[in-house]
């Protein structure tokens, strides 16, 4: 999870985005859930959060605005393509689980990912 943490610390979300592990945490354990995160993905992790589903939506949208903010070059980096606006927050929440899923995990096959090594190796690396 330290790779989960340092990559969300890359985008600037620090821990005072509280929900946003719930929301991943679910998420990773089961990506079906990412396709309809407002009616299925949220109330979950609402609930595991202590907030509304309506609440957590908005710090989700709050958080890809601010990660966006800071850091777009790593959401080209995650997701392999160019982006010229910030993702919703659903399309932000698989590319987040696709690339951590993908390129993270050390069983996975770093092959697969779009990113390069130099960046990977930052964001497996501890953040001060």
């Amino acid at each position: 999870m330290q790779q989960l943490k340092n990559l969300l610390f890359q985008f600037g979300l620090y821990p005072s985005y509280r929900c946003h592990k719930y929301v991943l945490a679910i998420a990773l354990r089961n990506p079906a859930l990412l396709q309809n995160a407002n009616k299925n993905l949220y109330p979950l992790a609402a609930a595991r959060c202590g907030c509304t589903s309506a609440a957590l939506a908005r710090g989700i949208r709050s958080a890809v605005a601010r990660a966006w903010e800071m850091n777009p070059a790593l959401f080209r980096e995650i997701s392999g393509r160019n982006i010229s606006q910030p993702p919703c927050a659903e399309e932000f929440l698989q590319m987040l689980c696709r690339y951590f899923r993908d390129c993270l995990l050390p069983e996975t096959q770093a092959s697969s990912c779009n990113v390069s090594p130099e960046a990977s190796q930052k964001l497996k690396t501890p953040s001060t």
